[in-house]
Formats: C-alpha cells, sequence, structure tokens
C-alpha cells in the first residue's frame, strides 16, 4: 500500500485533495528549509527520507540506524546512486562532490557516547564545504534523536546548521521514531512537519505541542484517524490541502 502525504494547512479537513504533481512535490521540498518528519516504526519514515534523497539534487544522509546500507537485509531505503561511506572519519576522508551528489554516512556503528563528537565533525565539515560553494545541499537526518537528544548534551554544530544553515544553502530534513525524546529547541525550528498517526495519545499530544498547530485538538483527531503508511503535513502558510504520493520514486516522475 502506497504511503501518502496529507498536505493540509492547519484546521484543514481530511477530504477529497488534490493530488500534487513530482514538479510540484519538489517546489514544496526546496521551498521549507526545515521540515521534521515523525512517527514510530514502521510508519514510512525512512522511505520518504531515501526518496527525498533520490530526488533532491545534493544531499548527505546521516545513516543512524543503518537501513540505508545497500547490504541491508531490506533495501527499500536504500538510495540510488549513493556513495555509502562505512563511518563519519571515511566521508570526511573520500568525499569528492565533483563526481557523486548523493552521499550516506553510517553512524550505526559509531559507539554511543562518540555520537554527538562525530556528528559535530560532519556539521562543522559540511557547512565548511557549503561555505566555498553555491547551490543547495540536503542535510537528511534518520534519528535526530542520537545527536539531539532531549536530555543530555546535544550536537551543537547540527543546531547551528538547522538554525543558520539556510544562510549557507544548507536545508535540514530530519525524522524520528521517538519525538518526545528529540531537543525541543531543534525540532521547534522545523517550518513544517509530516506526522504519523502511529502513535499513542500522549505522544500525538506532544507531537501536536510541538507543531503550534492553531487548532489542537482537530489536528490530534486527524493523526488518530490516519490509516497505515500516511503522514499529516502541518504548517503555518498553506491555505489549501492536498495530498502527495510517497511511493518508490513518486518524486521523480513527471
Amino acid at each position: 500500500m502506497s504511503a501518502l502525504w496529507r498536505y493540509i494547512c492547519p484546521g484543514g479537513r481530511m477530504t477529497e485533495m488534490k493530488t500534487l504533481t513530482a514538479a510540484q512535490i519538489r517546489q514544496i521540498m526546496t521551498t521549507y528549509k526545515t521540515l521534521g518528519i515523525l512517527g514510530k516504526k514502521g510508519s514510512g519514515k525512512s522511505v520518504v527520507i531515501a526518496s527525498c534523497a533520490d530526488a533532491l539534487p545534493e544531499v548527505i544522509v546521516f545513516d543512524m540506524l543503518g537501513v540505508y546500507n545497500p547490504e541491508a537485509q531490506y533495501k527499500t531505503a536504500v538510495i540510488p546512486k549513493s556513495r555509502y561511506y562505512e563511518n563519519p572519519t571515511a566521508f570526511i576522508n573520500k568525499f569528492d562532490n565533483s563526481k557523486l551528489k548523493k552521499h550516506v554516512i553510517n553512524f550505526s556503528a559509531v559507539k554511543p557516547s562518540e555520537l554527538i563528537a562525530e556528528a559535530d565533525k560532519i556539521c562543522e565539515f559540511i557547512l565548511n564545504h557549503a561555505k566555498k560553494t553555491t547551490g543547495k545541499l540536503y542535510v537528511l537526518v534518520d534519528e535526530v534523536a542520537d545527536i539531539a537528544p532531549e536530555r543530555g548534551k546535544i550536537s551543537d554544530n547540527f543546531h547551528f546548521l538547522v538554525k543558520n544553515g539556510r544562510n549557507y544553502g544548507i536545508f535540514v530534513i530530519m525524522a524520528s521514531q521517538r519525538p518526545q525524546g528529540v531537543d525541543k529547541s531543534v525540532l521547534e525550528l522545523c517550518d513544517g512537519y509530516l506526522l504519523s498517526g502511529q502513535n499513542g495519545n500522549r505522544t500525538i499530544e506532544e507531537i501536536v505541542k510541538i507543531t503550534n498547530s492553531e487548532d489542537r485538538r482537530h489536528t490530534e483527531t486527524i493523526l488518530r484517524e490516519l490509516p497505515e503508511r500516511t503522514f499529516l503535513f502541518v504548517h503555518e502558510n498553506e491555505n489549501e490541502p492536498y495530498k502527495i504520493p510517497t511511493y518508490k520514486n513518486a518524486f521523480k516522475q513527471h
């Protein structure tokens, strides 16, 4: 069953919605500088991240769980024409922007005690790279709670990218299956949110608080009624509802 993003304005209704073309989807992805994808395990977050990476021009993916590894057992999230780096150090040593535009960094083998430091190094490297180039660079992080936890030290350089990266042409898309475990100062910087309904009532309430939805009760009701592998897009500026297909390669069709 294809996953969908339900793309609505705050207070919108889950009725028949116009389906956007792939070109319009890409325009949305390039309009919002920071997006948060929140939903429990199995909701389709990684497939959405992979679809974004496949469609966007230049991306660097933080693979915190090892799901984008081309050698993984399940290949639904493998990103075509990408280079997979076995660890953050390999990325810094082998990065060659002139040949490839899709880069995936494996963080799954990094010790938990070293994750923040490694993320800081990569974010500093990305920022320095962006300062020397023109164009847009998309940083995709799947599972952001690992480098921006609600409790404990977060990656200061990642926080800087989320807050100020747009000044250097850096866009951030972050995903989490543990939104209540992500530092609120990071999540609140998102311009828009893709919300899965596959969450408990308490988690849904916390998610809606983070998004600053104008009609919290209505948004909570919609999330509880969403079918599997469906996302609700909540943000502030849109005035017309849409639905967006997110099956594999949907973003690349014309």
